[in-house]
């Protein structure tokens, strides 16, 4: 494929290619920031666009195959395209803006997939969500991404490079890559901390955000912790209603005491002779 020359075939290059920017970017977010090079990149890039344009021309054969009347004849657009386009210019621009929708539809949902749990568990399409190896991941990644994937909260302990200590609730973090000192942890409140030499933690009061740089953490220490489902509001009561107060106990009567039955002497029975 030649470098266009021209300013229409330098856009229509670029408008090709657009299907494979929309698949990197969008992998970009769910995996971790690998820094490529430009030919990685180019290359990956080239290869999506070229995927997604050839799936969405089979798409588009089926439907020519179909229905002929009513989609352009490609035939008569690649030997005579100035005549052909004079003629079914509207309706050669909305299947091109078509064509492109979906193709780029399909490398955005390609990308969107590769994360799922579903293709993993697939038997043939398991290779599109293989994870990333763990060599190219960061300690960060490896420590927090499970507990994020689960739906679980992080919470997340630092001993800095002063001694003190610093623990909170993972709010977001770097996702290079490497394992370099250039990048920030963000923690949300609560926020405890122990300064060096003390021995108890110490909530932060007014302090929503606290930012801390990976070039002071010495140790980390991570823990998930389920979400606790909010409870229902409770209904606010009136004022000048009273709490409805039980009634006083009744006093039941004590039973009264059975009757006695008087019992008649024993009878001795007489001395025998």
């Amino acid at each position: 494929m030649g470098i266009p020359s021209d300013l229409t075939g330098l856009l229509l290059f670029v408008i090709l290619l657009c299907p494979g920017f929309a698949y990197n970017s969008v992998r970009a977010r769910r995996r971790p920031d690998r820094q490529l090079t430009s030919l990685q990149e180019t290359v990956i890039i080239v290869t999506a666009s070229l995927a997604a344009l050839v799936a969405t021309g089979v798409v588009f054969a089926i439907i020519r195959a179909l229905l002929p009347g009513v989609t352009p004849d490609v035939r008569a657009a690649l030997f005579s395209t100035h005549a052909y386009l004079q003629a079914h210019y509207v309706r050669t621009a909305w299947w091109a803006a078509a064509f492109l929708a979906v193709a780029l539809l399909g490398a955005v949902g390609v990308a969107e997939a590769q994360e799922s749990q579903w293709l993993s568990r697939s038997r043939y399409l398991r290779g599109l969500a293989a994870p990333p190896d763990p060599s190219t991941q960061s300690g960060w990644w490896i420590a927090f991404r499970p507990g994020l994937e689960a739906g679980h909260e992080v919470h997340v302990g630092c001993t800095l490079d002063d001694g003190s200590y610093v623990s909170g609730r993972l709010r977001s973090y770097s996702q290079v890559a490497e394992d370099t000192a250039d990048r920030d942890l963000v923690l949300r409140a609560p926020i405890t901390v122990r300064p060096r030499g003390a021995t108890q933690a110490r909530e932060v009061p007014n302090v929503t955000w606290m930012t801390i740089s990976a070039r002071h953490i010495v140790t980390m220490a991570v823990t998930y912790v389920s979400r606790v489902p909010s409870s229902q509001p409770r209904q606010p009561q009136s004022p000048s209603a009273s709490p409805r107060q039980s009634p006083p106990p009744r006093s039941v009567p004590a039973p009264a005491p059975a009757p006695r039955t008087p019992q008649s002497p024993p009878v001795q029975a007489p001395d025998g002779p």
